[in-house]
């Protein structure tokens, strides 16, 4: 039998890894903190909308009117309807797929991609694992491998909440 595993991502120089541990409450300021890095284009995969409080929103809100592009893929819940109704009307372009359920991460102008893993419940606070890998041929391939594949699956969100 031939082998066909094929890598995704070889390094031909060392990219940037930063792995840092934030507070559940602080993460929807690091999201804006890390959308307004974007001139071009972001693309979110959630479990959740926790991060878009009404600050994210505007933040995101003028991100769309300097022309910057903003996809999330999410996942459908009573919980995130009005969320979902909220960035449809400011110009993002949502989808609904189950896989978000499985994954957390933001790529930026295919030039970095930031995973949030969520700790286990503790008895005091829960807290989110962020990496942030400053590489531009990692965020290309998570890009193509794995958010426009989930993207191209994808329920128009509109025609699921009307």
């Amino acid at each position: 039998m031939q082998n066909t595993y094929k890598s995704l991502i070889s390094l031909t120089c060392m990219a940037d890894i930063i792995v840092n541990r934030k507070s559940f409450k602080r993460l929807p300021r690091v999201t804006r903190e890390f959308m307004k890095r974007a001139s071009e284009e972001i693309d979110i995969i959630t479990r959740s909308f926790t991060w878009a409080d009404d600050e994210t929103l505007e933040d995101m809100y003028a991100l769309i009117n300097k022309g910057i592009t903003i996809k999330v893929v999410g996942k459908y819940g009573d919980e995130s309807k009005d969320v979902i109704r909220q960035l449809l009307k400011l110009g993002a372009i949502v989808k609904l797929h189950e896989f978000a359920g499985e994954a957390r991460f933001m790529i930026i102008d295919e030039k970095e991609v930031v995973f949030a893993i969520r700790e286990p419940l503790t008895p005091t606070e829960r807290h989110y694992i962020g990496i942030l890998i400053k590489d531009e041929s990692t965020a290309k391939t998570v890009k193509q491998y794995v958010f426009d594949a989930i993207f191209k699956e994808a329920e128009e969100a509109d025609y699921v909440i009307s």
